[in-house]
């Protein structure tokens, strides 16, 4: 792997975190009664990462605590990190040199630990989907055999969740500098451990391809970098046709005229609404993937006010969108964290395992 600068490093070990902290914030507006009361009492989302309150169970009473979305993430990184290939029984063997990188059975096996943890840490806000492919996991099924089709339960044809995409960001840390034919066929190893869906590969592969290419360019090329993400989405035949690959399509569209986001500027509120009228605002991967990109570029059309729409802002936008609204930050999150934006220390530090998260992202980034 080509070495980071350390601009590209600082950006790249935020990355779980601000994801992390945009699914803290955004879980209040989401989980019933919560959404209805914090937009009553609490119109700031970023508030929330500093409240206690009842929601999820026990984890709920935590502040800045956050969900699956963050929680999945951490157990695909984990397995992702140096391991030893040789099983504690044959030890004895000539050791072979440690591995690193995504191995299917692997991230199976942490996401079922996830599944079977009795404690605290145990799943958080776990989508259908998720639940169904990881019970099958525990019968006995193979990480190519558990996933579920959502069309079997769902009278949706084209509509497909986000719990694939919304853990799918070490896989663009990682594999940053990869070939985009083995990164998608990474993404769509991992995405058919639990949904067998050609929208939820597009859109894991859309997540990753927005962590590489945000990381890759500099500072002054984020317009570029959606353009870079359609591009990657229209040339592969598997991703091609789908509706995320047309909703990030859109995105490009809209950022590329000049004056699109005069109206919603400087009021997160606003810019929320009108980012669910154009992208959607339900738990379907296309319509999550793009409004949180979407969110993350606010105002970039317009050169002259670039920098005048916050980190905060963004995220805070993010959520007010509606819908999934946990998913959409976390991934507006990963973004901005990998765009080079940045949120205040002290917003930070009111999110759960923070230094933790920080950490998680070095090892990865070591391979």
């Amino acid at each position: 792997m080509n070495q980071l600068s350390g601009d590209q490093e600082k950006r790249a070990l935020r990355v779980f975190l601000y994801g992390a902290i945009g699914d803290a914030a955004g879980k209040a507006f989401e989980v019933a009664p919560w959404a209805e009361k914090a937009a009553i009492e609490v119109p700031d989302p970023l508030r929330f990462l500093e409240a206690t309150y009842d929601g999820l169970g026990a984890a709920g009473k935590l502040p800045g605590y956050f969900t699956d979305d963050t929680q999945m993430t951490i157990q695909l990184a984990r397995s992702m990190r140096r391991w030893n290939p040789n099983p504690p029984n044959e030890m004895h063997n000539p050791p072979e040199p440690l591995r690193s990188g995504y191995d299917v059975d692997r991230a199976a096996a942490f996401y079922l630990e996830w599944f079977r943890e009795p404690d605290l840490d145990a799943p958080r806000g776990m989508g259908g989907t998720v639940r169904k492919a990881l019970e099958n996991l525990a019968r006995g099924l193979n990480a190519r055999e558990c996933g579920i089709d959502p069309l079997t339960y769902n009278d949706d044809v084209g509509y497909c969740g986000n719990g694939s995409a919304m853990r799918a960001s070490p896989l663009g840390l990682f594999y940053r500098d990869a070939d985009l034919h083995d990164l998608y066929g990474y993404c769509q190893l991992d995405a058919r451990i639990t949904h067998r869906h050609p929208e939820a590969v597009a859109g894991s592969f859309a997540v990753a391809l927005g962590v590489k290419y945000g990381l890759q360019l500099s500072h002054g090329d984020r317009d570029q970098w959606i353009v870079a993400i359609r591009e990657a989405l229209s040339k592969r035949r598997e991703t091609r046709y789908t509706r995320v690959a047309a909703s990030i399509r859109a995105v490009a569209g809209a950022v590329a005229l000049s004056g699109r986001w005069g109206t919603a500027r400087h009021d997160a509120q606003q810019a929320g609404s009108l980012v669910g009228s154009m992208c959607g605002e339900s738990g379907d991967v296309a319509e999550t993937v793009s409004s949180a990109f979407m969110c993350a570029l606010l105002d970039i059309g317009d050169r002259k006010n670039l920098e005048k729409w916050t980190a905060e802002e963004r995220l805070r936008s993010a959520i007010l969108v509606g819908g999934d609204c946990d998913t959409r930050a976390a991934i507006t999150g990963q973004m901005l964290a990998a765009l080079g934006y940045e949120l205040p220390a002290g917003l930070c530090e009111t999110v759960e395992a923070s230094k933790y998260l920080v950490t998680l992202a070095k090892d990865v980034l070591a391979g």
